[in-house]
């Protein structure tokens, strides 16, 4: 690696252009044979992953220092795949001179594609920049009247609720230790479910992230869940002061907070978080109605699918997933659906 990032990779370890795998047989030859879906975890495996994300960690650094050493800007926006990194991302945030990360909330292909449309459009064209990205609610909603229509003929039962009566069931549900699907407004733009196709469960309950791998996600134990936290409630419970409006930060949860949300605890005493705001409109108010019952100022929001699948588009597939996992309730729309306890 050179000092501004740049680096050389020893292609004969890869086949990424050639094949349908990342790496070649030469890859395997030297780190030992992959592991198998579902397979155990070895301490090699660990190494591996450690060092790939050390380096990953440094090439980025590098990067971001020599951007600003050229520039002298305090902002720096970011796209691409990698800068879904979180623990990359917030090193950048505390480690380099810049002041302001804008993150793409769908930071791969598409939101590159975005970018350059942009630079053409205001540079190229010299266009007028009338249009700020404020959030990543840019996919299909649905009327009261499509979703009444479904759940009517699948002979669903439901309550049709005002928003304070949806946001109180909702909170009232997530502190009794249920878990709650919550489909509302237009999908989000990007693979993190960020409160509109969103999973919510109570993140004080040591249980909760083998409660939520065993009834719904089904996906390896180490991974674990992100957090959304009223913005203004954030500085008390984690030592990060930047907005994290896209899920793409991470924050140390302060010493003496760390027992009250054990299940949204990394094992480095970090959580990844997404800041709420209270122009996040029902949302918002859903964690708010949590933090007044509560206390705690913060939920378990994780995406609204299961392995394998996409984070639910319609109304159709909220409702599929809801039947066919152990979700106790779904709020879609201003509809709410309870399974009986235990049932």
């Amino acid at each position: 690696m050179s000092p501004d990032g740049s680096f050389k990779l020893d292609a004969s370890y890869f086949s990424f252009n050639r094949g349908a795998k990342m790496y070649s047989r030469k890859f395997v030859d030297t780190f030992g044979p992959e592991r198998p879906a579902g397979g155990t975890f070895e301490d090699r495996h660990r190494d591996v992953a450690a060092s790939l994300q050390c380096i990953t960690e440094e090439v980025l650094l590098a990067m971001a220092r020599h951007v600003y050493e050229e520039t002298k800007m305090e902002s720096l926006c970011l796209a691409g795949g990698v800068f879904l990194n979180v623990l990359a991302n917030t090193r950048i945030l505390n480690e380099t001179p810049f002041k302001r990360l804008f993150i793409h909330p769908a930071a791969g292909d598409a939101g590159a594609a975005l970018g350059a449309a942009a630079v053409v459009y205001h540079s190229m064209l010299a266009k007028p920049r009338t249009w700020t990205m404020t959030d990543a609610f840019l996919g299909p909603g649905y009327t009261s009247a499509q979703i009444r229509r479904l759940l009517q003929n699948r002979r669903a039962e439901f309550r049709e609720l005002s928003d304070e009566e949806l946001v109180e069931a909702a909170a009232q549900k997530i502190d009794e230790g249920r878990i709650v699907a919550w489909f509302q407004g237009r999908a989000e733009w990007g693979p993190r479910a960020l409160g509109h196709r969103s999973i919510l469960a109570d993140a004080r309950n040591p249980d909760m992230k083998d409660i939520l791998n065993r009834k719904v996600k089904h996906r390896e134990d180490f991974r674990p869940y992100g957090i959304s936290v009223l913005r203004h409630e954030m500085e008390s419970w984690f030592e990060l002061t930047s907005e994290s409006p896209y899920m793409l930060l991470v924050g140390r949860v302060k010493d003496e907070k760390r027992a009250v949300i054990p299940s949204a605890l990394h094992v480095d005493g970090t959580s990844r978080i997404q800041t709420v705001r209270e122009e996040d409109g029902l949302y918002y108010k859903v964690v708010e109605a949590f933090h007044r019952r509560t206390g705690t100022p913060l939920i378990i929001n994780t995406s609204l699918n299961v392995q394998g699948q996409p984070i639910v588009c319609t109304p159709e597939e909220a409702y599929d997933c809801y039947l066919g996992t152990e979700l106790d309730c779904l709020a879609v729309g201003n509809f709410f659906l309870e399974k009986s306890a235990g049932g």
